[in-house]
């Protein structure tokens, strides 16, 4: 008899422990299976400005959990979220045997409901000549194309959707249809023909060249590229009396330098465009940039028409995104916060593969074929604080397996925050992060 009265207390007691755990774990599934129908009304209340029936909200939770039978007791809007509390009755396994009654599980989740926004996001995208190595350059035409796509997929009547493309080298081009925009200052194309009398003198004329051929190579935005050397024939020595006639020509190709002097530094902020940008003669750069645009055709022709040439200068692609942002001139597509009815998001998604390898010649030079790399980075650093200063949120990644820790570190402190820079050093990596922020910027967020 005494142990019968010393047994039941024991298995009670084994029995409250097996279903208490089994009760933790039932209460966590109906967490997850609230958490999904909350996010389910949350959506429907963007799109439809009120809430689902209660009963709504059930049979999404049943058709989408484990569960059979769910009460709704609280659904409502507030403080700019939907707020679910939900119960469900859980029937304990061994703890019956004591007492047969079930328990209550009830938990709550809220999640967060869109504001009216305007996302407007800039990738300023490095496309130099490095990009060639293991084609890199493909792999960011198939990350951009996924980025862009997973962005305006997202877009509805709470959220819209804007892209801009800035590629970049050593300079930024604007596009040739800028020409005779207010704000640059390009001379008109010429061209001309010389002749001058040098008088007589001894010539030999190029004939071809010899199978004396070696292997030579040089530094190409910090690739070292290798090319066949031959040495070139020239025929027997003559005399001429014949003039010299020389031909020259002054095209412009879209590209830009820089503007401003040292002491004003207009070169690195979005201000006074009345200070015209210089038009740089007979250089070539990257593809001309796309200005915020919601058509997606546009954007993703413009990806696909990507192509690796150049040398790095990052700070001239941080400002030109900067610009294509900024709602006044040189580019005023993008809305103004100030005035906006609707909340404005403006974001720069800022990748290179590399370090600066040009500068800016001299600080009031309008050319980018100096070499100062400390001044380089110096000037991608500034570019970036004031970047930010503008209310832009800035992802930075950088790109393969040869990126340098310095320059990976002047990326990591032009991110907004330490978990907005990324590290991608393959093709994959790169898709994935893209992504990962393409999915930061439009999920809707579980506040309890």
């Amino acid at each position: 008899m005494m142990f019968s009265i010393l047994v039941i207390p024991v298995i009670g007691g084994v029995a409250l422990a097996v279903d208490y755990t089994n009760m933790s774990r039932y209460r966590s599934d109906l967490q997850n299976a609230t958490d999904v129908g909350t996010v389910f009304a949350a959506r429907y209340y963007e799109t439809n400005k009120r809430l689902p029936s209660k009963e709504d909200v059930k049979n999404f939770i049943v058709e989408n959990s484990s569960f059979s039978d769910v009460k709704i007791n609280t659904l409502e809007y507030k403080d700019n979220q939907v707020v679910v509390d939900s119960w469900t009755a859980y029937s304990p396994y061994i703890f019956h045997l004591v007492d047969n009654r079930p328990f209550d599980v009830s938990v709550r989740s809220a999640a967060a409901v869109a504001e009216d926004v305007d996302l407007e996001i800039v990738m300023a995208l490095d496309t130099t000549y490095s990009m060639t190595a293991n084609n890199k350059i493909g792999g960011l035409k198939t990350a951009a194309t996924n980025f862009a796509n997973t962005l305006f997929d997202a877009a509805n009547a709470k959220t819209h959707v804007k892209i801009g493309l800035v590629p970049f080298d050593q300079y930024v081009n604007v596009g040739l249809g800028n020409r005779n925009a207010s704000w640059l200052d390009v001379p008109a194309d010429s061209s001309s023909t010389t002749t001058t009398d040098v008088g007589c003198r001894m010539v030999r004329d190029f004939q071809g060249y010899s199978t004396n051929c070696e292997t030579r190579s040089y530094v190409n935005d910090g690739v070292t590229v290798e090319y066949n050397y031959c040495e070139p024939i020239w025929g027997p020595e003559y005399e001429t009396c014949e003039p010299v006639t020389s031909t020259s020509s002054s095209t412009w190709q879209g590209c830009v330098g820089t503007r401003g002097t040292t002491s004003n530094m207009l070169t690195l902020k979005d201000t006074r465009p009345n200070v015209k940008f210089p038009g740089m003669m007979n250089t070539w750069c990257a593809r001309a940039l796309t200005p915020l645009t919601d058509n997606r055709t546009t954007i993703l022709n413009e990806i696909a028409a990507f192509s690796a040439n150049g040398n790095t200068y990052i700070a001239d692609g941080v400002m030109w995104g900067l610009r294509v942002l900024s709602p006044q001139a040189p580019f005023t597509e993008g809305a103004n916060p100030a005035t906006s009815s609707r909340k404005v998001r403006k974001i720069m998604v800022l990748m290179t593969d590399g370090e600066n390898q040009n500068s800016p010649r001299i600080d009031d030079h309008p050319d980018h074929w100096g070499t100062d790399l400390a001044r380089a980075d110096s000037w991608t650093q500034r570019a970036c604080n004031y970047t930010k200063q503008q209310d832009v949120e800035v992802y930075t990644v950088t790109f393969g397996t040869q990126v340098p820790i310095s320059a990976k570190n002047i990326m990591k402190r032009c991110a907004s925050s330490p978990a907005n820079f990324y590290d991608a050093a393959s093709s994959e990596r790169l898709d994935q992060a893209f992504q990962e922020i393409a999915r930061n910027l439009t999920m809707l967020r579980l506040t309890q």
